[in-house]
């Protein structure tokens, strides 16, 4: 399990400060209530984006409400599926060579 988990680290590691400007990116957004660059383009011919409600749909999740996540976009769900698969199946099945050592042994 500890292998597993410096594997996890090692892989993830590099792309850390990626993933928080992310997370920091989107949630602004949110609670800023700004548009978003997609939403820009597609509102004035009235098409609704793919996307649309996916970081309120977020949100709903991490206050545990199934329903209203389901409400905003039943697409956070494959979503969700997509990101812990990433998190956590990508980096055992990787071709990459990653560097598993625990500094300082």
């Amino acid at each position: 399990m500890k292998t597993y988990f410096t594997r996890l680290w090692a892989y993830h590691q590099r792309f850390f400060r990626l993933y928080l400007l992310l997370l920091v990116a989107i949630y602004g957004i949110y609670l800023l209530h700004l548009p978003t660059p997609l939403s820009l383009i597609l509102k004035p011919f009235g098409i609704k984006s793919w996307s649309a409600g996916l970081t309120r749909a977020s949100v709903r999740l991490f206050h545990l409400d199934w329903q209203g996540a389901w409400n905003y976009n039943p697409l956070i769900y494959p979503l969700v599926i997509y990101i812990f698969a990433y998190v956590f199946l990508f980096p055992i099945f990787s071709d990459k060579n990653v560097n598993t050592k625990v500094p300082g042994k």
